[in-house]
Formats: C-alpha cells, sequence, structure tokens
C-alpha cells in the first residue's frame, strides 16, 4: 500500500479547496507562486491558465456564480494588484471568491531584503485586500496556518464574499497537522413572519430565537428610496445606521461587537463585549 505523502501547508490548502468543491483554479504563474502552483497541478484540480490576472479574477468570478465557490492564484504584488479590481467587483455582486497569493519567503521578509514586486512594504499587498475582502490573512506560522486558513474559508462560505491568503513561498512545503473535516457556520436566517416591517406588528425578537441587539440600516433606506420609520418602528433594538456596508462585513479583524461601537450605538464597548449580540 502506498504511504499518503507528507501533509504540508499547500497540501492543506488545495484539499480544503477540494472539499468545498473548486474544481478549477484560474492564475498566472510568477516565482513567489510557482511552488504552490506545483501543488494544484499534483491534485485532482485543474489549474486554468489565463493571459493576465485580471481575466483570471473575472474567470473565477463567473465560475463562482454557477459553482457555489471560486478559485484565483496569483503571485505576489504584480499579480495580486493586477486582479484586484475583478475581487473588488466580486466584493460588490457579494460572490464568494478565494484569492491565494504568493509571497516572498519568511526568511526574506525578516532580512527585510529589496525584492523585485515589492514596494519595501511587505504588508502592502495584504493591507489592501482587507479593504476589499471579507477575511484576509498573511499565513507566517505553520502551526497556525490550517485553523487560518479554515477561518478564511468558513468566511468566504459563509458572508458570500472574496477572501485573501497570501503563502510565503517558504512555507508551502512546511509540514502541518492533517485536516479535521471542515465546518463552518452557515449564514443565520431570520423569520420572515417575525421580521417583517410591513407587519405592522412591534417584532418581539427574542422570542423569535432571533437574538439581535443592533440593527444596521443600509442600501434602500440610506438612499433615500424608501423611509425608514415605518421598519424603525416595529424593532425594539438600538438602531445603527451606517453608510456603506455593515461593520462585520469590512473585515473580520473587528469583531460584530467592536464593530457596533465603533459605529456609535450609543452603548460602551464594555457592554456590547458583556453581551449577545448579532449585527444584521
Amino acid at each position: 500500500m502506498a504511504r499518503r505523502p507528507p501533509m504540508t501547508i499547500g497540501r492543506y490548502l488545495v484539499q480544503r479547496l477540494d472539499e468545498i468543491g473548486v474544481g478549477h483554479v484560474f492564475g498566472v504563474p510568477g516565482d513567489y507562486v510557482l511552488t504552490f502552483m506545483d501543488r494544484i497541478v499534483e491534485s485532482s484540480i485543474e489549474l486554468v491558465g489565463t493571459c493576465n490576472e485580471l481575466n483570471a479574477g473575472y474567470a473565477a468570478d463567473a465560475y463562482a456564480r454557477i459553482n457555489r465557490v471560486g478559485a484565483v492564484c496569483v503571485t505576489y504584488a504584480v499579480g495580486g494588484f493586477s486582479v484586484l479590481n475583478a475581487i473588488a467587483g466580486a466584493y460588490a455582486e457579494r460572490v464568494p471568491l478565494i484569492v491565494i497569493s504568493g509571497g516572498p519567503s519568511l526568511a526574506d521578509r525578516r532580512r527585510g531584503l529589496l525584492l523585485h514586486h515589492t514596494l519595501g512594504d511587505f504588508n502592502a499587498q495584504a493591507d489592501i485586500f482587507a479593504k476589499v475582502t471579507i477575511a484576509s490573512t498573511v499565513l507566517t506560522d505553520a502551526a497556525l496556518a490550517p485553523a487560518q486558513i479554515d477561518r478564511i474559508f468558513a468566511a468566504c462560505l459563509r458572508h458570500k464574499r472574496p477572501v485573501f491568503i497570501e503563502i510565503p513561498e517558504d512555507l508551502v512545503d512546511h509540514p502541518c497537522l492533517r485536516p479535521e473535516p471542515f465546518r463552518f457556520e452557515a449564514a443565520l436566517k431570520s423569520d420572515p413572519a417575525v421580521c417583517d416591517p410591513r407587519s405592522g406588528e412591534p417584532a418581539d425578537l427574542d422570542s423569535a430565537g432571533c437574538d439581535i441587539d443592533v440593527i444596521v440600516w443600509i442600501s434602500a433606506f440610506e438612499s433615500g428610496r424608501m423611509d425608514p420609520q415605518p421598519a424603525l418602528s416595529v424593532f425594539r433594538a438600538p438602531v445603527v445606521p451606517h453608510r456603506s456596508r455593515p461593520p462585520i462585513e469590512r473585515n473580520l479583524l473587528l469583531t460584530d461587537r467592536e464593530a457596533a461601537a465603533e459605529q456609535g450605538s450609543g452603548m460602551r464597548a464594555e457592554q456590547l463585549r458583556s453581551r449577545p449580540l448579532r449585527v444584521i
């Protein structure tokens, strides 16, 4: 009986892609990501090359709309910045995309070397992608990488928005634990009969199982197309207006409680952290 190859961070990431149903990864090769692309090629997932990264991003976007989730793989900086516009569009359209970028080795980062495709700040790419993804991470510790990968994948599937993972080239073949069965908390669904503002009856959120303390109103209300007052009057909960997207969706680096406190709910951060809270 053939022995299984040792589990590494690269293989872990590829296995998770396969488990959530990604059968094709779109991308453009580059030296920082070649080793990881080799791991894709060794697997049952097909690596689909495109003429540039922006095309890869849009191809992955279309694939995700059909397949439930998609993935794009690019090299560091020159590839990442090229695919950025497609990822921002996927964020706006609520498309679950996994962006995987290679990166300079941890050894080179520690030495502060001036390398090709770098801007002097090794975190520049990750900082930019944090603005257009629901969750992002740079893998820097082999012991923590599996949990980080699972958290990022779960966020993508739960929130139906793009996520970003940067993997330094010297971590791809670093040993790690074999994956446990992948689980994630699906997005919670409200009871339409309870939460419909047109019913005219005050909503008893607690008895309906809607453990909600803060409601964030966006889109039609804030654009002026709808009058929010009839809807607001039926909810017995403090309301946090927000001008763009819900705070929880800006990036998972903020918790629900911290985001709500930041938006001025009228409650102190200490109070928010001490009670159950969900932002919708």
